[in-house]
């Protein structure tokens, strides 16, 4: 896994999420993104920074990595929005929730 410090990516963040001009595609402001740096520093609706995984290998070692975690209830879990900040504490399916509960 590449480390953040030292992987390609813009020395300024980009704004994240960006509008879309077409609901089936996404926006084309990703494009350089996808195309050229598979991580990308960014900066939320609430001026936080994370990060964008946009590379697939990237992205699939990301996701098997037990180091990371996809539970919104962590301190410091990026929302994209005020309404998924507001259903921070609500559990949907699996995509919220860790191993071995994912299981």
């Amino acid at each position: 896994m590449p480390d953040p410090t030292t992987a390609p990516h813009a020395s300024e963040p980009v704004a994240f999420p960006q509008d879309r001009s077409c609901p089936y595609h996404p926006p084309t402001g990703y494009d350089p993104l996808r195309t050229d740096r598979p991580l990308s520093r960014v900066t939320l609706y609430d001026g936080r920074p994370a990060w964008l995984v946009t590379g697939h290998a990237l992205a699939r070692a990301l996701l098997a990595d037990p180091r990371l975690s996809s539970d919104r209830t962590r301190d410091g879990f990026p929302t994209t929005t005020p309404r998924f900040a507001a259903a921070r504490d609500r559990r949907l399916a699996l995509l919220g929730v860790d191993d071995p509960e994912h299981r």
